[in-house]
């Protein structure tokens, strides 16, 4: 119940596909919510509505300026599309409630509900109803027509309700208006639909004009959606027991009472409405003399207004000097009526007087001009709302940066330590076999889980670099699947040790070999060839041709040979071999928030909504300086744009000089 000063929403029955017609405001934000729901989209024709954004709670603030009836759209997260004609009014916002059966897409409640036995399912409603502690899935929401046929002498009012998936719960005030107490039963509320029917407090007998807490109304909720009314049947009479047709002396009596009954709660209206009316009287003389006093003072007001404008005077009490009068000007020319000052012609030149750009001057202003864009009759505007504010937290924890945990290596790797070896890194992989150690002794359970890593050595410290690329679990059926940073540590300190291998050094030998072929050969060769005396010259034989033939091929091939072993020596590069089964420690040097494969895309999906959804702003009336009176001297001429001032001048043709 709404207390003082405030205002209860209107409730709005509502079927899904179903439509109604609601009266809104068009001065003021109003909002409409779906309890136990959220509304994730507003469809609308294009301009219809000036401002449709969600609140954390899943409802939505709605503002118009249109004054004619139009109809939007709203569609919410359990599947619900209603249809609103709404009828602009002036006046405060209005809060709208719209209530539907429809809740058949909690899967929470709907496991719940199937998975528990009966009289269990009973029990646990009842006593969570009594707790205000509502099981998972369920909602309350506002009271809309539940009714339930309580028997002659009683009367039942619904005061809450509950929907789960497909069960509801209506908790009705019942209460005696008979003078003799009345025996009650849990099978005199049954009616089509009900599931169990039970007392909030133990009432086997009702006493006279006296009520019990509630009756708590288990039954299924309508489920069809298709937009039909479920027509309430009327139940059955009961016709069964005595009839007894004599009007004894208590049966007189007790009508009798009863009249007097009902004769002292007239009489106690009646003085009521008549204390009413005497308080609306007095209010209405009051505003009557305040109403008189009104026209008094306007009328007073009046004569002093006539009075100034006789005899105007200034500030100073002195009265205001009057222009000279103009005598009437060509046609075509501005009268000194419409300017401030009169500029007389110079020379034969008739330069008109410059407009009243400034207000102020008791000169009316010229009209003030606004745009606005015009919307495009007859186009669908659609906004879908994200989660982003009143959202679930993450099911997840998150892992503070410096966090750290024990793991082991199942995945060796030869890492490269050349000059260029962290350009060319190498994958391993380790599985997490510790508690994850995070500040302050806190700790997550990551057991078991898996980190990509990529490694790469150095020579200097002997040790390879190992840092880390993701992280992949499978926690309670959920899959975790990350890109994270983060290092590897071994015994305390950054990197894995290991010994630096060079694998080159008989690539080296046979290259050196090579070499010292090629140093035969040329040896040889030279050797072959025969010394003579100066001025003198030798003959070659075949012989000698044959030795330098021989020394200096073996020389070619030999240094071709070794320069093959030397390209072939400079492919290897130093390497830091790290095995596997090495206990490590994996630190996580950035923190970082765990999330399942699901939440990572429903965040992209929210993100790629939020940006296919960027409205235009709506747009603003101009400010009172961009009105043509609230131009300054830049915006003027940025306004005018290129004048010719030839085209001011009298008697000119097609912008000549003809005033010189």
């Amino acid at each position: 119940m709404a207390g003082a000063g405030t205002l209860a929403p209107t409730v709005v029955p509502m079927v899904n596909g179903g439509q109604a017609s609601i009266a809104i405001s068009n001065t003021s934000p109003n909002l409409f919510t779906v309890p136990g729901d959220r509304i994730i989209a507003v469809n609308s024709l294009d301009g219809a509505l000036t401002n449709n954004e969600q609140t954390a709670s899943g409802g939505v603030v709605v503002a118009t300026v249109n004054k004619k009836p139009f109809t939007f759209i709203l569609e919410t997260e359990r599947g619900l599309n209603l249809s609103i004609q709404a009828v602009p009014r002036e006046g405060a916002g209005r809060t709208i409630q719209l209530v539907s059966d429809l809740r058949g897409t909690g899967e929470e409640a709907g496991a719940w509900e199937t998975s528990t036995p009966y009289e269990s399912l009973l029990v646990t409603i009842s006593q969570a109803v009594r707790g205000g502690k509502l099981p998972a899935g369920w909602h309350q929401v506002p009271v809309t027509k539940e009714t339930l046929q309580a028997p002659a002498g009683l009367s039942s009012v619904a005061d809450s309700v509950w929907t789960g998936n497909h069960l509801k719960m209506v908790r009705f005030a019942v209460e005696n208006k008979t003078l003799s107490a009345l025996n009650i039963r849990e099978s005199d509320f049954w009616q089509p639909g009900t599931r169990a029917v039970m007392f909030s407090q133990p009432a086997g007998q009702l006493l006279a004009a006296s009520a019990i807490g509630g009756v708590l109304y288990l039954s299924d909720v309508d489920m069809s959606g298709n937009g039909e009314a479920v027509a309430e049947q009327e139940p059955v009479p009961d016709m069964t027991g005595v009839v007894d047709t004599t009007f004894d002396d208590k049966v007189r009596q007790h009508a009798t009472t009863e009249m007097q009954v009902t004769a002292a709660q007239m009489q106690k209206q009646y003085e009521e409405i008549r204390r009413e009316l005497d308080v609306l009287n007095k209010q209405r003389g009051d505003d009557q003399r305040r109403i008189e006093k009104l026209g008094q003072d306007n009328a007073t007001l009046a004569e002093q207004v006539k009075a100034l404008g006789a005899n105007p005077v200034t500030a100073t009490g002195e009265p205001v000097p009057q222009m000279p009068a103009s005598p009437p000007g060509p046609e075509g020319e501005p009268q000194p009526g419409n300017t401030p000052v009169s500029f007389p012609p110079q020379g034969s030149v008739a330069v008109p007087p410059p407009t009243a750009f400034y207000p102020g001057n008791g000169v009316t202003p010229p009209p003030q001009v606004t745009y606005q864009s015009v919307p495009v009759p007859g186009r669908i505007q659609r906004k879908v709302f994200t989660r982003n504010e009143g959202k679930q937290g993450p099911s997840l924890p998150y892992i503070p940066s410096g966090s750290f945990a024990k793991a082991m290596l199942i995945e060796g790797a030869d890492a490269n330590a050349s000059v260029t070896g962290n350009e060319s890194t190498v994958p391993m992989q380790l599985r997490i076999t510790g508690l994850v150690e995070m500040p302050n002794s806190k700790t997550y359970d990551a057991t078991g889980c898996f980190v990509g890593l990529e490694a790469w050595g150095d020579v200097s410290s002997e040790r390879a670099i190992v840092r880390t690329r993701n992280i992949s679990c499978l926690k309670d059926g959920k899959t975790i699947d990350m890109p994270i940073k983060g290092h590897v540590s071994f015994r305390g300190k950054n990197g894995i040790k290991g010994e630096v291998v060079m694998r080159n050094g008989k690539i080296l030998g046979w290259a050196w070999g090579a070499g010292f072929v090629d140093g035969i050969g040329q040896g040889m060769e030279r050797a072959s060839q025969p010394a003579v005396g100066l001025g003198a010259t030798a003959a070659y034989g075949a012989g000698d041709v044959l030795k330098m033939g021989i020394g200096g091929g073996a020389s070619k091939a030999a240094q071709t040979l070794s320069d093959y072993y030397i390209k072939r020596a400079e492919q290897y590069h130093p390497v830091i071999p790290i095995g596997a089964g090495n206990e490590v420690t994996v630190v996580f040097q950035d923190g970082f928030q765990l999330k399942t494969v699901e939440e990572m895309a429903l965040e992209r999906t929210q993100n790629r909504a939020e940006e296919e959804n960027q409205e235009s702003p709506v747009p603003v009336p101009p400010s009172a300086e961009s009105h043509l009176n609230g131009f300054n001297t830049d915006q003027m001429l940025k306004q005018l744009g290129n004048l010719n001032p030839q085209q001011f001048m009298s008697g000119s043709q097609g912008g000549g000089n003809d005033g010189k």
